[in-house]
């Protein structure tokens, strides 16, 4: 619900609407959207139980502060949002990548980015992509040398080599998550709502991985993204890599999708999930658990 909350704003509303709104007017655009969706997908309000309405009350009051939250960012950024809800497919504004396979196959990637932004320097467009999570995530880039966690990264470099509308020199500028629910935060009793607000925007600040790029970082604006420039210098975090190390990184993800799609013709599909810290998988999540045993 809250993508497509995310996706009907930005999708209908340009970056200064978005930062312009009053809380009032967002309100009334969030909760008129909110009712529509119910209508539509729920059956609509009659016979809800208080507990339906009370959940869609608090959902309606996180999306108007999440929203006042990004419209801060986009009003600092120099980063402009780009599209939302931007369909990779060969029919979609995105053209997806194609891996050759052995025996003359080929695997065409398809899927939806949430969000992208760009920000467009003299013949350059910087083009970042936005994920939004309504759990915790946190990008490891050592997860990808395992095969995990590819798919921002695979739609990042389907969109530097095939290009996005109209675009063209695009540079990837990176993949961020963002959390699109409004966090619980611990506080005294006595703590000022300005204290409380900062503690929430710190914990809403995005992760991922960021181009080793000074105007990247100044354009983003580090407030709001995991990188920070010191000294004239983007300082060194595991969040950060430059476009050479990206190019690398992208090499190894193509060779991993090729080895993962030779497995699957091959009918290797044995039940062997990647196990985590407290013998936890993910299958513990996978509705066929059952099928493995």
């Amino acid at each position: 619900m809250i993508h497509f909350l995310f996706e009907k704003l930005f999708k209908k509303y340009s970056d200064d609407k978005i930062i312009s709104f009053e809380n009032e007017a967002l309100e009334d655009e969030v909760s008129g959207l909110l009712r529509n969706y119910i209508e539509e997908k729920l059956g609509g309000f009659e016979n809800k139980p208080q507990i339906f309405l009370y959940t869609i009350e608090r959902l309606k009051k996180s999306v108007v502060f999440l929203i006042k939250y990004l419209s801060q960012q986009l009003e600092a950024s120099e980063f402009k949002v780009l599209g939302a809800e931007l369909e990779i497919s060969k029919k979609g504004v995105i053209k997806p990548i194609e891996i050759d396979l052995p025996g003359g196959r080929k695997v065409t990637i398809e899927g939806k980015i949430d969000r992208a932004d760009i920000m467009s320097k003299e013949n350059e467009n910087f083009v970042r992509i936005i994920d939004y999570k309504t759990g915790s995530k946190q990008f490891k880039l050592s997860d990808v040398f395992y095969g995990l966690n590819m798919q921002m990264l695979i739609y990042l470099l389907t969109i530097k080599e095939n290009g996005i509308k109209s675009y063209k020199n695009i540079i990837p500028a990176g993949i961020l998550y963002f959390t699109a629910l409004k966090p619980l935060v611990e506080t005294k009793s006595l703590e000022s709502e300005e204290k409380i607000e900062n503690e929430i925007k710190k914990k809403l600040r995005m992760n991922g991985l960021i181009l080793s790029d000074k105007e990247v970082v100044l354009g983003g604006k580090g407030q709001f993204i995991p990188a920070s420039v010191k000294d004239g210098e983007v300082k060194k975090t595991d969040s950060v890599i430059s476009l050479g190390e990206l190019e690398i990184v992208g090499e190894h993800v193509k060779t991993l999708v090729k080895l993962m799609c030779e497995d699957l013709f091959s009918g290797k599909v044995s039940a062997k999930p990647v196990m985590f810290k407290n013998n936890n998988s993910s299958c513990k999540f996978c509705k066929y658990h059952s099928i493995c045993g």
